[in-house]
């Protein structure tokens, strides 16, 4: 193994060092320095840390109380990988919040990670590992990564340029095969490459004339964004949307999320994003179905196969249930709609976050069992 890959394992075999189950800072012989990187866009936008870091702001806090007296900054992005983060033993990744509006500009910086250091003895350990962020920063080229190694994924399609609106509707219209991409209800999620949060996501129904401000999202993505994903619209999520989360490789929580209800034929268009933003709802009472779990584990192996044991210390797993179409494989079969790997909300407060955020602090950070049994099975 050589290259970038080999210098992350490198890096993570430096810091988990003998296998006895000691704080790191100790076999460090001194504190662990840890940094957060923040967008500069958001630090600015909020005045205080809680703000800034959003949910985070709790895992900052188990880190500050941790016995081993870590070193926590905050640090912003795009400065010189050899230069301005030598100093740090590990980048959190988690709380890079609105990536996605400068996502070109940080897969170039992220770039610079993989590539030989040549001035740093002892490069920081970036969670999750740039290899895995550069992989997930595009999300219709890993979902049809995922899809040809098996997994289930909307009908999906992948374009860098349309030319503008009309050559989107051109191609809805006029180009073979696209009858599977509008599926049973006739209609289409337009997203860009690089988003997160629902961000400038829409519903385009056949025969649908684009508003003004979804042509402006389209020629955003084209030109910021990594280009466009058009996928067949699944009325399943309707009836909520699955986020299960696995730290260090083991699953952790979950919860369903559901989209707002219309509430009578008359009301305004129907809201398809789970997000709460848009109405949407949360529900940490009931756990995922198996073939959820099922599939979420399989996902996990597949993604230490790709990226290697240590390789995503954090992910969450988003998916939907529909009717099987093999009736052999059974009634129900688990969708992916999303791997969240960069600064998925992974709910520290919602049930089962305390256990996740305990497992983040002593099994990913300082490599330690914490008492935290894996009950999780």
């Amino acid at each position: 193994m050589n290259g970038p890959e080999h210098a992350h394992a490198q890096r993570r075999t430096e810091l988990d060092g003998a296998s006895t189950p000691h704080p790191l800072s100790c076999r460090l012989a001194r504190p662990l320095s840890i940094a957060f990187v923040i967008m500069s866009s958001h630090y600015i936008a909020y005045s205080t840390l809680e703000e800034r870091l959003g949910e985070d702001h709790t895992l900052f806090t188990s880190l500050q109380n941790h016995a081993s007296k870590p070193e926590i900054s905050i640090v912003p992005p795009f400065l010189d990988p050899e230069t301005a983060y030598a100093q740090y033993d590990i980048l959190i990744m988690k709380s890079l919040w609105n990536y996605h509006l400068d996502g070109l500009r940080i897969a170039a910086w992220l770039t610079k990670f993989t590539e030989p250091q040549t001035s740093m003895k002892r490069p920081p350990l970036l969670l999750n590992c740039p290899e895995v962020i550069l992989w997930n920063l595009k999300k219709g080229n890993y979902l049809l990564e995922l899809e040809t190694s098996g997994f289930k994924i909307p009908e999906t399609r992948v374009f860098n340029s349309f030319s503008g609106s009309e050559g989107l509707l051109t191609y809805l219209e006029f180009s073979p095969g696209t009858e599977k991409i509008w599926g049973s209800e006739g209609a289409v999620v337009v997203k860009p490459m690089i988003s997160a949060s629902g961000h400038s996501t829409f519903k385009l129904a056949q025969g649908e004339v684009l508003t003004e401000s979804q042509i402006e999202m389209i020629k955003e993505m084209e030109k910021k964004q990594g280009g466009i994903i058009m996928q067949e619209y699944l009325k399943e999520i309707m009836k909520g949307e699955w986020s299960m989360i696995y730290i260090g490789g083991s699953y952790s929580h979950s919860l369903l999320k559901v989209p707002k209800q219309r509430i009578s034929e008359d009301s305004d268009t129907q809201e398809f994003r789970c997000q709460v933003r848009y109405g949407g709802t949360q529900d940490d009472t009931q756990d995922p179905p198996q073939v959820a779990r099922e599939i979420g584990d399989q996902l996990i192996c597949w993604l230490e196969k790709r990226f290697g044991e240590h390789g995503v210390a954090y992910v969450r797993i988003d998916g939907l249930l529909r009717a099987a179409t093999k009736p052999e494989s059974g009634q129900l079969e688990f969708v992916i709609m999303e791997v969240e790997c960069i600064e998925p909300y992974l709910y520290w407060n919602q049930r089962g976050g305390e256990y996740g955020l305990a497992r983040f602090v002593d099994r990913v950070i300082f490599r330690v069992d914490g008492g935290h049994e894996d009950d999780r099975n």
